[in-house]
């Protein structure tokens, strides 16, 4: 009988955010396969380990924040320093009976860049973002390749690197990494995309460590098509529905664009936008647009994609794209740029449209296309993501990846 792998998944939350929701179902997903896996986190309400309820802890993600200061023409985008140890998490780690560490979104305050090298165990780091392979931003602009040099990361542009200390932080976050990852062989990479597995390989950082590519699971038994919709959709305007945590004041999400295809198709949609961040006066008065805010539960989203005609996600930058899986989960087909993460969960054609990036006219194009054509079918959009990323099919790929793991650190993990 095979030994049951113990595998500890750390994330800093475990609510509020598309890495958090990634990290909890992947946490859910390897259950299902002889794995015994847990989520520890820095703040968290669901079935988690949190090692400390200290009042300190609350503080931990304005602390990281601190060297930001000296940057006060920073952009708003997110910059991490990691620069808050976390002794007593690398003590938990190495005293548990865990086979390996799973690592994901690790910021704001979770542990310092330094931690790292200290963690005992082998370790496993699902890459939901660029920062584990960049001086500190989570979003590389599409012009930046700095990260891929020998020299790496300075004078980053989000920083406005200019100060009156002249100190490059994202040079100094970049060479703290750099001694980091160097004492920490057995580190291996899992891109959630193809995209971002390769950007990763192609970084000075992360290109010397094994890498495998796995996406987002999704329970499929949840995000399903539910079939009292369908009357819904034989109605005088067709729904085009947009979700953004940020709202439109996150411009990777692209809202300029849904702004456009409101303008130059005015007549006979209305396009539902849920998530935060109140738009501006404009937007609002936009009477194709309805801004219905945060949407509070997971049955009141799956209702909002079974009543879309079709869901938009224009974003420039997604390492996956778990809006357009859920979507295509619940039946409905996605408009989307072709480029990054996206492209693995769009077939062009078939369960949705990848229009050329960043051409707007063509997102509208695609638009008319999935709302007007009947080719589109709710059964085939659900089966591409069911036989590519549900619970089952991602336990068995993560699995294989750990059973590689304790193959190649086997004297490590089972000395006597």
């Amino acid at each position: 009988m095979k030994k049951t792998i113990k595998v500890l998944h750390v994330n800093t939350y475990d609510s509020g955010g598309g890495a958090a929701n990634a990290a909890v179902r992947i946490v859910e997903s390897v259950n299902l396969s002889n794995i015994h896996a847990e989520l520890l986190v820095q703040s968290g309400k669901k079935n988690t380990i949190i090692l400390s309820k200290s009042i300190f802890r609350k503080f931990r993600p304005y602390l990281d924040k601190l060297p930001l200061l000296i940057y006060p023409n920073r952009n708003n985008e997110l910059f991490s320093s990691a620069i808050i140890k976390n002794n007593k998490l690398i003590q938990y780690i190495n005293h548990s009976d865990f086979d390996i560490v799973h690592l994901h979104w690790i910021n704001a305050g979770m542990i310092s860049i330094e931690d790292i090298c200290k963690i005992k165990k082998p370790i496993v780091w699902t890459l939901h973002d660029a920062w584990a392979y960049t001086g500190g931003c989570h979003l590389v602009p599409a012009s930046c390749s700095l990260f891929k040099e020998e020299f790496g990361c300075r004078n980053c542009v989000k920083l406005s690197s200019s100060n009156v200390f002249n100190f490059d932080l994202a040079k100094f976050n970049y060479r703290r990494k750099l001694h980091s990852y160097h004492t920490k062989n057995d580190i291996y990479i899992v891109g959630v995309s193809n995209w971002i597995t390769n950007v990763s390989r192609k970084s000075n950082l992360l290109s010397k460590y094994k890498h495998f590519t796995v996406g987002n699971p999704l329970d499929t038994k949840k995000y399903r098509i539910i079939k009292e919709k369908e009357k819904e959709k034989e109605k005088e305007k067709k729904i085009l529905l947009f979700i953004a945590v940020g709202g439109s004041d996150d411009s990777n999400k692209g809202f300029d664009d849904v702004y456009y295809i409101a303008n130059n198709y005015p007549h006979c949609i209305e396009i539902r936008v849920l998530g935060g961040a109140l738009m501006e006066e404009e937007f609002i008065g936009n009477v194709n647009i309805k801004h219905v805010g945060y949407v509070d539960s997971q049955n009141k989203l799956i209702n909002e994609y079974n009543s879309a005609d079709c869901v938009i996600v224009p974003s420039r930058q997604e390492s996956f794209g778990q809006v357009a899986s859920e979507s295509l989960s619940c039946g409905t087909p996605v408009v989307c740029y072709d480029s990054s993460g996206l492209k693995d969960i769009v077939i062009h054609k078939v369960n949705g449209y990848l229009a050329k990036a960043f051409d707007p006219d063509d997102l509208l194009l695609g638009v008319l296309q999935v709302l007007n054509d009947n080719i589109y079918s709710r059964e085939a959009c659900r089966a591409s993501i069911c036989n590519r990323f549900s619970y089952e099919k991602i336990s068995e790929n993560y699995r294989e990846i750990y059973e590689n793991v304790i193959r190649c650190n086997q004297p490590k993990l089972y000395k006597k």
